[in-house]
């Protein structure tokens, strides 16, 4: 395994807008279907995402804030 639990960070938003730099193609199901930036939304506690250790950055966007 490429990184373990320790690597992890739980972060619980409403929805997220995930953008990179260069562009990176977004997969879903094993079939691309789209480039970052992308937004997101899911039902509550359906996704787990997994990113590596030392994510440079992290910028979270909240709705009306």
């Amino acid at each position: 395994m490429p990184f373990g639990p320790s690597d992890l960070e739980v972060i619980r938003v409403p929805e997220l807008t995930i953008d990179t730099v260069p562009q990176q193609y977004v997969a879903v199901d094993g079939e691309v279907i789209t480039q970052t930036p992308i937004r997101i939304s899911v039902a509550r506690e359906a996704l787990h995402l997994m990113t590596p250790e030392g994510f440079a950055e992290l910028k979270i966007e909240r709705q009306g804030k």
